[in-house]
């Protein structure tokens, strides 16, 4: 497997920008790039081109919402729906994955 960068965390708990989704641009990318396995690289390569492409909309997006307090319709049983819009905050990185899922 290659090495993969990590984005760091700042003290606090709040994650550096690039952490939410650079983690996964870098590890697209890294599949890509391996070499020991074509097959591999070959359908992880349009998953790291289309976050490269979109990594400034990406970063900003996820940037839009840090620091932010959250309602997920409650603290034990919390709404799906309200809890899903927080955790995929950023549309140009969830269309990426979904693109990328459907192949």
């Amino acid at each position: 497997m290659p090495q993969v960068k990590q984005a760091g965390h700042q003290a606090h708990g709040q994650c550096r920008p690039t952490a939410a989704g650079g983690d996964h641009a870098l590890l697209g990318a890294a599949l890509a790039a391996q070499k020991t396995d074509k097959e591999l690289a070959s359908r992880f390569a349009p998953l790291a081109k289309a976050l490269a492409s979109g990594e400034h909309n990406i970063i900003a997006e996820f940037k839009a919402v840090q620091g932010k307090r959250a309602d997920l319709g409650g603290y034990h049983r919390v709404d799906p729906v309200k809890c899903a819009a927080v955790m995929r905050p950023s549309a140009t990185f969830n269309a990426v994955l979904d693109a990328f899922e459907r192949g």
